[in-house]
């Protein structure tokens, strides 16, 4: 009864985004046919009638005499029994044909015309570029509802998936890329899938952009339907290039292109997958009609819409994050490996100290079937393994909520409103590399070709020496209740934030002998740029000439004119500008803690404005990181960039 009202429910809201969808009530698959199609209509309803013209005899009463029957016209009404799958469109489509016929009797001849209702069964299919149609069957009159529909679509070309058909819907992906994985437990080989079978193109490492900007959240992985241009940051120079992604075109950003992070990177391949299996072809007929480049995007938060305001996108989303942890964990297999670690570990769903037995068990589950912890978590309770209070109260569910990696806006934010977290980071005892804040030390920390990168001992210790953040719904800033009036959010509409909490990260904070060395390099450091004389232009000379800069490094690097290069090196660097300084300390790569001793020196220091912030947290957290990148952080932040270069640039496009 409740799975009945919750497909009344499901249906309801279907209907409420087909509202919503677009404001003319010609639906896409009738645009699709009557736009493309007219002629190929006509010509498949002239061909059945053609072939079946006895049968039409007997069947229809006015054509009983007829001798020559013709369609001249068609008019077409509607399509119903819609499916979509991989590159095909399959649906009934049902016409009016304008029949003309002449009779044959007693010697005279007659002419007449007859309207007859024809439903066809059609078929379309993207080929190279190309779409086309052709015809499966007919039969007369209207149409028939099917019940057998394999891959059921509304008229908007959304497959219609209810919750309670997700398990069989990941069952009908691995029926044909993985079977085995149905009856015995293994991992599914999921880049395999995608790239062997698939034949899909998968380019990791890359920093995504995100154009739709109302959904929040990071976005982990993208999937190109159409060829679109795509920048990326390449892995092996760390430098923007840009190129032509062709159609089928899967992008895993940076922060779960790591080796530690590769169930995170299974997950988003499978929701990539799934997106071409089931939604390609929706996607296809959508760049046709209005030019979309539809691409699909997996993000770490849900829409932030209501579901009554869904768009065709947002149900698309909602399916393909509940189906892709049940191909990676399908049902049986699942429950079955579940069965034997539990046996295993002795769990006993409330005995004493059966919150970790059970931390104990998700782990492994998580390991075998290389996915996440969170997703073998919750799996347990979707497969009827775990009650939901059990997961609620466990050991692991805490963990669920903590991650090592954040995006870069998360991190200015949390490092503005955080002042333990902003004096933990100006300390210098972490830094912020391939987005993880990581302890500041040559076992973790390396410099290749001028970038900082983890070491393969950090990428295989993240627990050691990555800070942790809870992730936390962000809630309005006022109280849940004004005047006795209880207010009841809707989860899936706040964002997910970033928190640092010191108690979440003892065993890093606490490292004595970490953070001594940490200590000790630093004020090695310290020590040995404050033998300088306090001029900006004597503590600057020095670092320029012992780089070996000249005018050119020094202009490529820091982003400042001949000018600036001039003044610095004749020391006549009075009134020197905050933002000169900056640049400067950027392009030579000063830390924190020689930044504060050359603005000291210019007479300047940092305040607590917004701007103050942004530079902070380049010298910090962004330490080491080449001037495009700082300035690209300070413009997505909305300030001006450091140096000359960007303000000559703008000034030239303006001109």
């Amino acid at each position: 009864m409740l799975r009945a009202a919750f497909r009344r429910e499901v249906r309801r809201m279907l209907v409420d985004y087909q509202r919503n969808e677009s404001s003319t009530t010609q639906s896409e698959i009738d645009m699709l046919i009557t736009m493309y199609f007219p002629n190929q209509m006509l010509a498949l309803a002239k061909a059945w009638f053609a072939k079946h013209a006895d049968v039409i005899k007997r069947e229809i009463t006015p054509l009983g005499n007829a001798e020559d029957i013709q369609v001249d016209n068609l008019n077409y009404r509607y399509a119903s029994n819609i499916e979509t799958f991989g590159d095909e469109l399959l649906f009934d489509a049902t016409v009016d044909c304008r029949l003309f016929y002449e009779c044959r009797e007693n010697g005279n001849h007659t002419h007449d015309d007859f309207v007859q209702r024809l439903t066809m069964r059609c078929k379309i299919v993207y080929n190279n570029g190309k779409i086309e149609l052709s015809g499966i069957s007919a039969y007369l009159g209207d149409k028939k509802h099917s019940e057998n529909l394999k891959y059921p679509a509304d008229k908007n070309l959304v497959p219609i998936i209810n919750k309670d058909e997700l398990d069989a819907e990941a069952e009908r992906f691995l029926r044909i890329y993985c079977p085995e994985a149905l009856t015995t437990p293994q991992p599914v080989p999921i880049m395999d899938i995608l790239k062997e079978q698939m034949g899909l193109l998968v380019l990791s490492g890359a920093k995504l952009k995100d154009d739709d900007k109302t959904q929040g959240g990071e976005v982990f992985g993208q999937l190109f339907f159409a060829p679109e241009t795509v920048e990326f940051i390449c892995p092996q120079t760390n430098k923007l290039k840009s190129g032509v992604a062709p159609r089928g075109t899967v992008l895993l950003d940076e922060t779960i292109s790591q080796s530690d992070n590769i169930g995170c990177q299974n997950n988003t391949l499978a929701h990539e997958g799934f997106h071409w299996f089931r939604h390609r072809m929706r996607a296809t007929i959508r760049n046709i009609l209005y030019g979309n480049k539809y691409i699909a995007c997996r993000r770490a938060t849900k829409s932030k819409r209501l579901k009554n305001a869904w768009t065709g996108e947002d149900w698309l989303e909602w399916q393909t994050n509940g189906i892709s942890p049940r191909i990676l964990m399908p049902v049986e297999s699942y429950k079955e490996k579940a069965r034997e670690l539990m046996a295993k570990h002795g769990y006993q769903p409330g005995e004493q100290g059966s919150e970790a037995v059970l931390e104990t068990v998700i782990r492994d589950l998580a390991d075998f079937f290389i996915t996440s912890r969170q997703s073998a978590g919750i799996r347990l309770v979707e497969t009827g393994m775990v009650a939901d209070n059990e997961l609620k109260s466990s050991l692991a569910v805490r963990r669920f909520n903590l991650t090592t990696f954040i995006g870069q806006a998360d991190a200015f934010r949390e490092y503005c409103e955080n002042g333990d977290f902003r004096d933990l980071v100006d300390s210098g005892a972490v830094r912020y590399v391939e987005h993880v804040f990581v302890i500041n030390d040559e076992r973790y920390v390396k410099n290749v070709s001028g970038h900082a990168m983890l070491t393969a001992y950090a990428r295989a210790h993240m627990e050691e020496c990555c800070i942790k953040f809870v992730l936390r719904k962000d809630y309005p800033r006022y109280d849940h209740t004004i005047r006795g009036i209880a207010f009841r959010y809707d989860k899936s509409a706040l964002k997910t934030i970033h928190c640092f909490e010191a108690d979440q990260n003892t065993s890093i904070l606490d490292s004595a002998e970490e953070l001594q060395r940490l200590q000790s390099k630093f004020d090695d450091e310290f020590n040995e740029y404050s033998a300088a004389t306090p001029t900006f232009g004597q503590l600057a000379i020095p670092l320029i000439k012992k780089r070996g800069w000249n005018s050119a490094i020094f202009k490529e690097l820091t982003h400042l004119d001949d000018s600036a290069y001039s003044r610095i090196i004749n020391d006549k660097t009075e009134n020197i500008s905050l933002r000169t300084v900056a640049a400067f300390c950027v392009g030579i790569g000063a830390s924190k803690t020689f930044a504060d001793k050359l603005f000291a020196a210019a007479g300047l220091a940092f305040n607590n404005s917004p701007e103050m912030f942004a530079y902070s947290f380049i010298l910090t957290a962004m330490h080491g990181r080449s001037m495009d990148e700082c300035n690209a952080f300070l413009e997505s932040k909305g300030f001006t960039p450091l140096g000359n270069r960007q303000r000559r640039e703008k000034e030239a496009v303006n001109q």
